[in-house]
């Protein structure tokens, strides 16, 4: 048997060591973990975002498929003149009749609908709200008239509010 030269350098792990490496890597641990945690809580903001920008485009096509004013002809020519084309709000119809832009003003909508009053699948918890205001001279046109300004507010499940902005020429 061959004799140790250093008894000290035969030393094992101490107590006080073991504790330090114990407590060190469970500082790390944790912090990796909470990091995890906070990124997975974020994971489904993205999807949120997504599905508002899909609710909100559906109302935009829908409202920027009907007529400028309830006096616009077929084909949008001539343009309407005088208090009739910057006129807002609904003409006495029901959603489901909807036929000029400025008939979406005010709508507020929870849960999302179709034109056709079905209500919009996977989307119970959102809340639409579209606001419709005359905005011809905020584009620098001549006549306040000419344009309209819509804006459709999605409101998430998580209370987010997103808001999307079109503008309609008096064409």
């Amino acid at each position: 048997m061959k004799a140790i030269a250093n008894p000290d350098a035969a030393r094992g792990v101490t107590l006080i060591e073991l504790l330090i490496t114990i407590v060190v890597l469970s500082i790390a641990i944790v912090a990796i973990v909470s990091g995890i945690s906070a990124s997975t809580s974020r994971s489904v903001d993205p999807l949120i975002q997504h599905k508002s920008v899909l609710l909100a485009q559906a109302y935009m096509d829908e409202i920027l498929g009907k007529r400028f004013a309830e006096a616009t002809p077929v084909g949008g020519m001539p343009p309407v003149t005088g208090a009739s084309a910057c006129s807002i709000g609904s003409d006495g119809e029901t959603r489901t009749a909807f036929d000029d832009v400025d008939d979406y003003d005010g709508l507020d909508e929870s849960p999302p609908q179709l034109q056709t009053g079905f209500a919009v699948a996977d989307y119970a918890d959102f809340r639409v709200t579209v606001a419709v205001a005359c905005a011809g001279t905020a584009l620098g046109l001549a006549n306040n008239a000419d344009a309209k300004s819509i804006a459709v507010t999605i409101t998430s499940p998580d209370a987010r509010a997103l808001t999307f902005t079109a503008f309609r020429g008096n064409y």
